[in-house]
């Protein structure tokens, strides 16, 4: 199965989670986030 690029918008825990698992089969990702650091409440 193709894999394709990966935009991810949020960058919570939900947000970096789907991003670690779309990177982890092989997509590019990018993670857009409105505030000045990502995973605020769990980093």
């Amino acid at each position: 199965m193709p894999v394709s690029n990966v935009i991810v918008i949020g960058g919570g825990a939900a947000g970096l989670s789907a991003a670690v698992a779309a990177a982890r089969i092989g997509a590019h990702v990018i993670v857009l986030e409105a505030g000045p650091r990502v995973g605020r409440k769990i980093l």
